[in-house]
């Protein structure tokens, strides 16, 4: 019987932190910090999907950074600003912040300068399929589970049940662990992870209201939780 569990983080960021060629590394990295679909990374996008409106690539540049200051308390930190455009959500601006101390994220600096090599241009200048093409590569052998669910055909209206399963891990699997992380690691609530990770407040608490308006913006509630240290 196959195994439905996650693989462990730190599995899978060795993974990452061996990857050969340096945009497979950052593109992958940049993907699980930021708790990431694929086309909010990628900077561009095929004739295929185009011609069938499948992705729209929203990836940044290298001007989609930049360092602030968090103090609070006694806390006085630098964090680095990542601005991410939300796919399925017209490309709505959210902020990801991420500690610039190695102690709580040693992979927050090298991304920051990756990103400033870059200047005006595309960040990661490929398609999806690239990046799928990347994660394939760097975590050959891993998966990742999917629970039950009903399968519906428009032709058929009995529902067919489809068991849990594992499946490769991939790009989207990296979401889901970043996601699983912040809940069990930092303990982020359902506001915070619909503020990182670009799903709507009603989605994860029920809430509808005009807060939802600004609450990608709202990085400062949860940066504190982030300050945890690794090593």
């Amino acid at each position: 019987m196959d195994d439905l569990t996650l693989p462990e983080v730190e599995t899978v960021r060795k993974r990452i932190d061996a990857a050969p060629k340096e945009e497979a590394k950052f593109c992958l990295m940049a993907a699980y910090l930021f708790c990431a679909r694929a086309s909010e990374i990628i900077g561009a996008t095929n004739r295929y999907d185009i011609a069938h409106n499948q992705t729209v690539a929203r990836g940044p540049t290298g001007q989609d950074v930049k360092l602030e200051t968090f103090e609070l308390g006694d806390i006085k930190t630098e964090a680095a600003i990542f601005t991410v455009r939300t796919a399925k959500r017209d490309g709505k601006i959210r902020k990801i912040a991420l500690p610039l101390e190695k102690t709580f994220e040693p992979w927050t600096e090298p991304l920051y300068n990756y990103y400033l090599e870059h200047g005006n241009d595309k960040v990661f200048p490929f398609t999806r399929q690239k990046a799928w093409e990347y994660a394939n590569e760097t975590f050959s052998g891993l998966s990742y589970p999917i629970d039950k669910y009903n399968q519906y055909d428009p032709e058929d209206p009995k529902p067919k049940p489809v068991k849990a399963h594992n499946k490769p891990f991939r790009t989207h699997a990296l979401r889901h662990l970043r996601a699983t992380e912040l809940i069990e690691t930092f303990g982020f609530t359902g506001f915070d992870l619909s503020v990182y990770g670009g799903w709507t407040l009603r989605s994860m608490i029920g809430v509808g209201s005009a807060l939802s308006r600004y609450a990608h913006l709202n990085w400062r509630k949860y940066f504190p939780k982030l300050l945890k240290k690794r090593f």
